[in-house]
């Protein structure tokens, strides 16, 4: 009996091992963007990732945040793509901005480029209108709830490289979701990211500054 016993506990601690190995993977690329504006033209997109832990080569630039077991163990959760969270959320906003019209190209910025220079030099004279996302801050952290922090800037430029807009959105919030029986889900926490992701662009997006910028 007490053999058999120490098969089975054996048998759980590696399938708990196990488990707790896994890699967690979010899907941000479902966020929906809901918005309410028309417009047509050349559009260039592009989203510059500058987290500090990213510059600093602490984490990938595919990083999300801790997703935490049940124990409160942190693993990494990472871009489902595998590729970086830049490009994913350049991915969303071209999905957006081509449903609503445009003729959209997405281009890399990489955390060592100087926003205005690239512009100026090697893509404005190609496009009507140039939109660039700096994140400055984009990190969520899950266990028994969701939390969220981030700092974003939009920026909108002319065919011509001169900045037409600025709109920015920064917060902390806490309780995207909450489970009171237990540890959060990896889809319950892909889930939550996802949707205050997508409110986070279309409040950047419908700012009155930014869609004048880009829809004039």
């Amino acid at each position: 009996m007490r053999r058999c016993f120490l098969n089975v506990f054996v048998l759980f601690f590696i399938i708990f091992l196990f488990a707790g190995c896994r890699a967690t993977k979010y899907d941000l690329t479902k966020a929906h963007l809901k918005t309410n504006f028309q417009g047509s033209g050349k559009l260039a997109i592009g989203v510059q990732d500058l987290r500090p832990f990213v510059v600093d080569r602490k984490k990938l630039p595919t990083h999300i945040g801790p997703h935490r077991l049940g124990t409160g163990m942190p693993r990494d959760a990472d871009t489902k793509s595998g590729k970086t969270l830049a490009e994913d959320i350049t991915t969303i906003l071209a999905s957006s901005f081509t449903a609503n019209g445009f003729q959209v190209t997405q281009f890399p910025i990489s955390t060592n480029d100087n926003q205005e220079a690239l512009i100026k030099q090697k893509v404005a004279s190609f496009y009507d209108k140039i939109i660039v996302l700096t994140l400055k801050q984009f990190r969520s952290d899950s266990w028994a709830e969701v939390e969220l922090q981030w700092e974003i800037k939009m920026s909108v430029y002319d065919g011509k490289g001169t900045l037409l807009a600025e709109k920015d959105s920064a917060g902390f919030e806490e309780g995207l979701k909450r489970n009171y029986m237990g540890a959060i889900s990896r889809g319950q926490a892909e889930k939550a990211i996802t949707d205050k992701l997508g409110l986070i662009l279309v409040e950047l997006i419908a700012s009155p500054e930014c869609q004048s910028a880009i829809v004039n």
